[in-house]
């Protein structure tokens, strides 16, 4: 998120234009800025049901003895987890 002010400040709307224009310009910015951070949460919100459910899922197969399901399983839910490691700037 910090990535996304630094980039607005860099385009931030010059003095050289007349104030409705540079308004309008801020209006933009200030809602695609809560829009991203909307999305940004949501979708934190859904990865960790994600997470939960393929826990689950590991669980379930391994009671069932179904090994290569649940490490198959598990590699995607290590992979998931080492993303969330990583600054989304960076991804």
């Amino acid at each position: 998120m910090c990535w996304a002010l630094v980039c607005a400040a860099a385009a931030a709307p010059s003095a050289e234009l007349p104030d409705d224009a540079r308004r309008a310009i801020e209006t933009f910015e200030k809602k695609q800025g809560e829009i991203l951070s909307k999305a940004e949460s949501a979708k934190r919100k859904e990865r960790e049901a994600l997470k939960k459910d393929l826990q689950k899922a590991i669980e379930r197969e391994t009671k069932a003895r179904h090994s290569a399901d649940a490490l198959a399983i598990k590699a995607h839910l290590e992979g998931l987890e080492s993303t969330d490691a990583v600054p989304a700037k960076e991804r």
